[in-house]
C-alpha cells in the first residue's frame, strides 16, 4: 500500500500538497505525486490519503516586546541607540502595572506609596537616572506607543539619548482594562 501524506501548500487554487512515502522521491513535486497515486489506483492499488492539520498560526508579539521594538524604531528616527531590555525594570514595569491593574488607577505613585525610584530601587538595579511612562486603556502596543510619542513627556522619555535600558509591561484589570508601564534607566 502507498501512502500519500497531504500537507498544507498552495497548488494554483486547491491550498494542499502531496508528498508521499513511495519510490518517488528526489525533487518529485505534488503533481508528480498526484500523477503517481493516480497510476497506483489504476493499477488496482490500494492508495492511504493522510491528512496533515495546517501548521498553527504565527502567535502574535508579545505586547511588551513590540513596545519596545517600536521604541526603539522611533529612536532610530533620530539617530538615537537601541534600548536594551533589562530584567530588572521588566521587573519593575510589571510590578507596577500589576497594581496598577488590581487598583483600577493608574498613576506614577503606587498603591502603597512607592514612586519609579522606588520601585526600581527596590529590585536591586543601580541607577543614576531613571524615567517611567504610565498609561491605561490602550487595547495594543501600537496604541500606547502611539499615545506616549504624541505626548511631549513621554516622549522626551522614550528619546531621552542618556536612558540605555527599558522595561515594559502590561495588566489587565479584573474589568479588562490593560495598565501600562514603561521602565526607562541609565545604570551608575
Amino acid at each position: 500500500m502507498r501512502i500519500i501524506r497531504i500537507v498544507p501548500a498552495v497548488i494554483g487554487a486547491a491550498f494542499v500538497t502531496l508528498v508521499g512515502t513511495t519510490s518517488v522521491v528526489g525533487g518529485a513535486g505534488s503533481p508528480d505525486l498526484v500523477a503517481v497515486a493516480r497510476a497506483d489506483a489504476d493499477r488496482g492499488a490500494s492508495v492511504q490519503v493522510l491528512a496533515t492539520p495546517p501548521p498553527p498560526p504565527v502567535p502574535a508579539a508579545d505586547p511588551a516586546t513590540e513596545v519596545v521594538e517600536r521604541t526603539n524604531a522611533l529612536r532610530a528616527q533620530y539617530g538615537l541607540a537601541p534600548l536594551v531590555v533589562h530584567p530588572q525594570l521588566v521587573q519593575s514595569a510589571t510590578a507596577h502595572s500589576q497594581d496598577q491593574a488590581a487598583t483600577n488607577r493608574m498613576s506614577h505613585v503606587g498603591s502603597n506609596g512607592s514612586t519609579m525610584a522606588n520601585r526600581l530601587t527596590a529590585t536591586g538595579y543601580s541607577w543614576r537616572m531613571v524615567a517611567e511612562n504610565v498609561a491605561a486603556g490602550q487595547r495594543s502596543a501600537a496604541a500606547v506607543t502611539d499615545a506616549w510619542a504624541n505626548s511631549p513627556g513621554h516622549r522626551a522619555n522614550m528619546l531621552n539619548g542618556q536612558l540605555v535600558h527599558i522595561g515594559v509591561a502590561v495588566a489587565y484589570s479584573s474589568s479588562g482594562t490593560p495598565y501600562w508601564t514603561m521602565v526607562l534607566a541609565a545604570p551608575r
